[in-house]
């Protein structure tokens, strides 16, 4: 019950304690672990703090110090790196104060509901969401300078993966996406935001939902009750009723393709 968060080395074997939850919460094992940044130095991570709000907190391996990135005032959750190293993703709810209060005795049954929030990483990095400029650029001709033929350009070299902490809760917007009952928020394609919208009532399946960030468009892609991206993002195994698929992240299956055929598994035991 003490919901701690632990690092592993598996090679050396030694392992360090990063965070606890400072409040237990009932129920099974809780996901405390988000996300690796795509430079391994980073670990993003969700703490249950003293108002039973779970707050976003990032660990830097080189420091071995945690930061916290949300002030505790919403109920935040999945946490989630973008793959090309400029944002931060996750869930946050507003009213889940009724809902989190497991011990609550009021007659008033109360719908959590959260909403999909973005965080710029670096104080440079511009949102996605900002406002466009409209005005046409004039191009002009510099007679000046002359390009020199039969000299390669040498490709720009990537910027090493950094994050800027000083006002970095002042960089987080949400996304323009109605909020409803969301859970599963991930990553596929860099741009590509992946989650499934379950409905209030029993019963209802779950619908994956892909939001393109530069398009700002928002699409519904197939029913499913879960999802596994693999560690380079182009497959997606899923889960439906029991069964189970695995189809290019974030696309629907192909007609007949891609289903596991669980029924012929054999596990061979000693009594």
């Amino acid at each position: 019950n003490g919901r701690n968060l632990y690092l592993l080395d598996v090679a050396t074997g030694d392992q360090k304690k990063i965070d606890a939850d400072e409040l237990y919460v009932p129920g099974p094992f809780r996901e405390q672990f988000g996300d690796w940044s795509s430079d391994s130095r980073w670990i993003v991570y969700t703490k249950v703090t003293g108002t039973y709000f779970k707050k976003v907190i990032l660990y830097s391996l080189d420091q071995e110090k945690s930061f916290p990135v949300t002030d505790g005032l919403s109920d935040v959750s999945e946490p989630v790196f973008d793959r090309g190293g400029k944002y931060l993703y996750f869930f946050a709810s507003t009213d889940a104060g009724p809902a989190v209060n497991w011990f609550d005795q009021s007659n008033n049954d109360t719908r959590s509901t959260n909403s999909i929030y973005l965080l710029t990483l670096q104080k440079e990095t511009i949102s996605p969401f900002a406002r466009e400029n409209d005005e046409e650029e004039i191009k002009t001709t510099d007679t000046s300078k002359t390009e020199k033929k039969g000299i390669a350009v040498a490709e720009k070299k990537a910027e090493p993966f950094k994050i800027d902490l000083d006002g970095i809760q002042n960089r987080i917007i949400d996304i323009p996406v109605k909020r409803g009952n969301y859970a599963a928020l991930g990553m596929g394609k860099e741009g590509e935001l992946l989650y499934i919208s379950n409905g209030f009532e029993n019963g209802v399946p779950g619908m994956l939902h892909k939001y393109d960030i530069k398009k700002r468009k928002d699409a519904e892609v197939i029913e499913m009750d879960g999802y596994l991206i693999s560690a380079n993002g182009k497959k997606m195994l899923y889960a439906k009723n029991n069964a189970w698929g695995i189809t290019a992240t974030g696309e629907k299956p192909e007609p007949g393709k891609g289903m596991l055929n669980t029924s012929e598994l054999q596990v061979k035991f000693d009594p």
